[in-house]
């Protein structure tokens, strides 16, 4: 199932396995391990898979089902105990759910469907083998899902191993642009990025704005460097722990915190509304998390801006997406803020 970032994947995956959720409510378990879903998704990181319970939760309410998450991060105990529910439909993330089968504490023997959300970028932090393993512990006439905005040709591959007589169901073209998104390149050298970075956000001062960056350590060294500039920003990565990546993340969706400075970890299926502005202060090295990253934009009909700064050494990477995406990004003309002044 491909289709852009913000069309609704989630829920049409829910209609699609509705069935199989209200054969489960109606089964008895009778098997020596507790829990026994019939539905399985797996997402790549711990937001993305407690974004979808919540989601499923919701949406299979009046089913009566029980959706349950497992994700590294938190508490084996609290795992087990929701385990005990006996749930129909079960979310998590690859490591965690293989681990309670090694466990004992899971049993799949009845999944009859599993889905593999964000399926490209489980493959890219590593997933495949836990990913197998999980599938592997299915029964082999389950149904398998991937969904996903992009599948290049790794994941196809992967799925080509897992699935018989797929289709590939597209919202959208892969890499279709979004019509509702203003696209803009900055040139400007990277010694003059951030004063590039701090006039577009005094430009725009009450914009709720997504800023990527590479590394882990960028997130934190340029959300410093705002805020001591006076600028309400925030990181957010891998490096934090759950507690924090929550706190992080709802004071950005609230508009508490109206600038986040984020990697790649923010640009897969998370739910932040009214982001108006995504700005690549790097470019990404692989052309589809591009499509990613600004998909946090312009969603559920509304409009947003997507702006890339790209220096001279970035222009055959900025080719590549515009490659993909079927246009040239517009150049918007560069204006710096002499920072000693602010």
């Amino acid at each position: 199932i491909s289709s852009q970032t913000g069309s609704g994947k989630t829920v049409a995956l829910g209609l699609v396995i509705a069935e199989e959720v209200v054969e489960a409510v109606n089964l008895v378990n009778r098997g020596p391990v507790r829990a026994r879903p019939s539905v399985v998704l797996i997402a790549p990181t711990r937001e993305l898979a407690v974004q979808l319970t919540e989601e499923l939760s919701w949406l299979f309410k009046p089913l009566g089902a029980t959706v349950v998450s497992l994700t590294g991060g938190t508490s084996l105990g609290i795992d087990c105990r929701d385990l005990k529910r006996d749930p129909q439909v079960l979310v998590g993330t690859p490591g965690r759910v293989r681990d309670h089968l090694e466990r004992g504490s899971l049993e799949l023997d009845r999944v009859r469907v599993v889905a593999l959300d964000e399926a490209d970028e489980m493959l890219a932090m590593g997933f495949e083998e836990e990913v197998s393993a999980i599938l592997d512990a299915t029964p082999e006439d389950r149904r398998t899902h991937l969904v996903s905005a992009t599948f290049p040709p790794r994941v196809r591959s992967v799925a080509a191993r897992h699935q018989r007589d797929s289709l590939m169901i597209a919202g959208t073209t892969p890499g279709e642009s979004n019509s509702d998104i203003d696209y803009r390149t900055m040139v400007v050298a990277a010694n003059q990025r951030l004063s590039a970075l701090v006039n577009v956000l005094l430009m725009e001062p009450d914009a709720k704005t997504l800023i990527f960056v590479r590394t882990r350590i960028d997130t934190t060294g340029l959300s410093d460097a705002l805020a001591d500039l006076g600028f309400a920003a925030r990181p957010l990565s891998g490096d934090l722990n759950q507690r924090e990546r929550t706190s992080t993340l709802n004071a950005f969706r609230r508009g508490q915190t109206p600038i986040l400075v984020a990697t790649d970890v923010a640009a897969r299926g998370l739910h932040m509304p009214d982001v108006s502005h995504v700005i690549n202060y790097n470019l990404p090295e692989v052309p589809e998390t591009y499509l990613h990253r600004i998909g946090r934009t312009a969603r559920a009909g509304a409009a947003g801006t997507a702006i890339s700064c790209c220096s001279a050494e970035d222009r055959p990477n900025l080719r590549r997406i515009e490659k993909l995406i079927g246009q040239t990004l517009k150049v918007q003309e560069v204006q710096v803020v002499d920072l000693h002044l602010l």
